[in-house]
This record gives C-alpha cells, structure tokens and sequence, in this order.
C-alpha cells in the first residue's frame, strides 16, 4: 500500500532539478505526478480480475516487475518525454500493490474489522509520505535526480523478495471466469450498481481530486511563494504527513463508537474547516510556509480517513469479487484525480488563491455529497 505513496512523494524535492537538467518546463515535470496517477489508476482494472483469476501473490510478482522496469527506464532517460514513459510504466506495475493489498484485507476481514484493518493499513500507509520527501531531498543532497528512480526500483526490487518468501496467498477459491470479458462485464456492473459502492466511489474521487491539487502543486508554492525548498521543504512536506497517522489512530478508535458515516462526515467537516481557513489566509495574504503546513497536517488527518472508510464501505458486499471490486474503486478514484490535476495544474500556476479554491471546492464536495446519503432509509454493510 505504500508504494504509490513513497512513488509520488520523493519525486517533489526534484522538480526543479529535473526541470534544469532536462530543460523542461517545471509544468512538464509536474505531469510525472499525473502521468504515474493515470496509469496507476487505469491499470488497476486489469490487475483486480487477474488477481481473481490467478491468485494475489502471482499478479503482486507480475506488477513490481513492471514497476522496477519503469524505474530504471526513467533513471536513464535524456528527455522528459522519456521520462514520462519511465512513469507510465511504474503507474502501469505499481497498481497492482495497492489492488491487491485492499483485496487481500477483504479476503481476510469484514465488516466493522474491514473498517478497522483497512485504516491500520492506512495508518501503516503513512510511513511513504512521511520518509518519501526525506529521502529525496537525501538523494538529491547526495547525487541527483536519477537516483531517486534508481531508489524506487530498489523498493519494487525488496517488496518482490518479500513477496517471494513471505506472502502466503490468501485468496479463498481462483476464479476461472475472472477475465473473461463478459463474466468480467457481468460483475463490474453488480458492483456499480450496487448504491452502496457507487456512492462511495464517487466520495472518495472527490477526495482525490484534493489529494492530487495538493500533491501537485504545493511543491511550486513551497519553493517559489515562500522560498522554501531543499531540506527545509522536505521537513516541512513530511511533518503534514504525521497528520495521517494521528487522523488514523483516533478513527480506528472511534469507528465502534460512532460508525463509519458518521466518522466520514466528521473527516469531511475537518477537510472543509481546513481548506477553508487555508483560502482565506491566501485571500488576506497572510499564509505562510508554517500556517500551510499546519493546515495540510490538519488536512492529512481526515483525508485518508475518508479514502479508508469508503473504500471499506465500496468493497464489503464483494467478497467473491474483492479483486475487481477493489481495482474499480482504485481506478476510478485515482483515475478521477489524476485527470483532475492535468486539468487544473496550468489555471492554479502556483498561486496560492487559486490553490486554495480548488481544494476548498473539492473538499465542499465531499462534505454535501456525505450529507445527502440517510442511512435510516439506506441500509448499510457496515454501520
């Protein structure tokens, strides 16, 4: 679960170096966040079924394959061009952790104990976005950007040796209808129709869509509105991702006695009260590196909160499909966002106002959209 983590967050020290180094524009560089992100989020429709139909442990193999190729395939490229396919590829072998790690964690709970597995894994999560900026800025510090791909390969390289001796396969019976098209077909459109992960779905694309105005454009904002880079940003970027680890201990905690909606609808407060205050600060003139930074902490924890929640809640009814199930929510959620952000990049510009907008908006969303759902009159999977 880490993986697309870590692989988003040591790119954003770099930007600048790769935009010198390649001589390309810094907007150029910040397609390898989206570029990972789309492929990433499209290809999990592929490795789910797979998984279904060959077991998690085999497809796991398959996809950290791909993703090392990718990473030594960007590393030594000459031109961002190149390097964006480097991208692509990592996105294409990538999806399969998270996939999978989701589909594992319906194998083997349900219920309430889905909600709660699936924020310790959240929780766990956390451990990429916090060392990721670190160990950028590290390598950076050391050598320079190409070695930050040569890393992630070496990850790919370490999670495929562990998935080797270790990962002992959880899926309960291979099904061997998974990928034919129209059993396929047949399945994906149960799951859709299915209100409960529909409406969830389409929360956490909402989420999403903040995550990745965050990811990508914060990096610009830390470095050329505040003066903040090297080092001091990569501090800075890892002290807002200890917001998830907070945010995940008192939802794990809180889940028994309040229940998943309601705890979504609290994240959901939090993600408004938190942008929000973030827009008018940059509408006064007075955000800054340290308030930004406490905002995104406070962001941190209930974000993840509510791609947990929704994502327990989407694959609960689907224990026979959990593979599938989990890459219909992990591409269309990620997918979702990925565009989002290659829409949206050129109009924010790295300005702090129109920043702010975009994640006040989404996270506006979110909240009306979590209003809406009555569950006296829905009934849940999960309470």
């Amino acid at each position: 679960m880490t993986l697309s983590g870590f692989s988003v967050d040591v790119m954003l020290p770099a930007f600048t170096a790769m935009a010198v180094d390649l001589k390309a524009p810094v907007a150029n560089v910040q397609l390898t966040i989206s570029t990972f992100a789309i492929t990433f989020g499209l290809s999990q429709i592929v490795h789910g079924p797979a998984s279904d139909r060959f077991g998690r442990k085999s497809i796991l193999a398959v996809g950290l394959g791909i993703f090392l190729v990718g990473s030594i395939f960007a590393a030594f490229s000459s031109d961002i061009a190149w390097v964006l396919f480097g991208r692509a590829l990592q996105g294409i072998g990538g999806a399969a952790a998270p996939v999978l790690g989701r589909a594992i964690l319906r194998d083997t709970h349900s219920g309430k104990e889905l909600a709660r597995a699936m924020a310790t894994t959240m929780t766990i999560f956390a451990i990429g976005p916090i060392i990721a900026p670190l160990a950028g800025y590290g390598i950076m510090a050391a050598s320079s950007w190409r070695y930050i791909f040569l890393a992630m390969g070496l990850l790919a390289f370490g999670l495929s040796f562990f998935n080797a001796i270790r990962y002992r396969e959880t899926i309960a019976g291979k099904n061997p209808d998974a990928l034919n098209f129209g059993s396929m077909l047949k399945s994906a459109l149960s799951i859709f129709s299915n209100w409960q992960s529909r409406y969830f779905m389409i929360c956490a694309s909402l989420g999403y869509c903040a995550l990745f105005t965050f990811l990508g454009n914060s990096p610009i904002i830390y470095e050329n509105v505040f003066g903040v880079k090297n080092l001091e940003f990569s501090l800075f970027f890892s002290a807002t991702a200890f917001g998830i680890v907070f945010g995940h201990v008192v939802n794990k905690r809180l889940i028994n006695a309040f229940g998943v909606v309601k705890m979504l609808r609290l994240s959901s407060l939090i993600l408004v009260l938190a942008t929000v205050c973030m827009l008018v600060l940059a509408y006064t003139g007075t955000l800054n590196s340290w308030n930004l930074t406490a905002l995104l902490f406070l962001f941190n924890t209930s974000f993840l909160s509510v791609i947990s929640n929704s994502a327990s809640l989407t694959l609960d009814p689907h224990p026979h499909h959990a593979g599938l199930a989990s890459a219909m929510f992990g591409s269309i959620t990620s997918a979702t966002g990925a565009i989002f952000l290659a829409l949206t990049v050129g109009g924010v510009d790295g300005n702090p106002v129109n920043f702010s907008l975009l994640m006040t908006l989404s996270t506006i969303a979110i909240f009306i959209t979590l209003l809406a759902i009555n569950p006296s009159k829905r009934q849940l999977t999960i309470q």
